[in-house]
């Protein structure tokens, strides 16, 4: 069995988040392929703010890669988060 684990990059960041879509499993037969959703808790991505004694969310690209270790990570997704 392959294991396929995820990893997120913050915007300005280069620090890893690893599997910040939780675990799950996706079984694939040899050759097949399938469309997986990551669900991912927002607190994982965000920053604490000493200030605001809370969780920040910061504006900007992040980036989801994913493979079988962080430094082999072939698949890769990114998305906009807005203020």
């Amino acid at each position: 069995m392959d294991i396929c684990l995820t990893f997120g990059s913050t915007p300005g960041k280069k620090c890893e988040l690893q599997a910040p879509g939780g675990l799950r499993s996706h079984p694939l037969a040899p050759g097949e392929a399938k469309t997986v959703t990551l669900r991912i808790d927002p607190t994982l991505l965000s920053i604490y703010d000493e200030s605001k004694d809370g969780w920040d969310l910061l504006p900007g690209e992040y980036k989801i890669l994913a493979g079988p270790s962080s430094s082999e990570t072939p698949l890769t997704a990114m998305f906009h988060i807005g203020r």
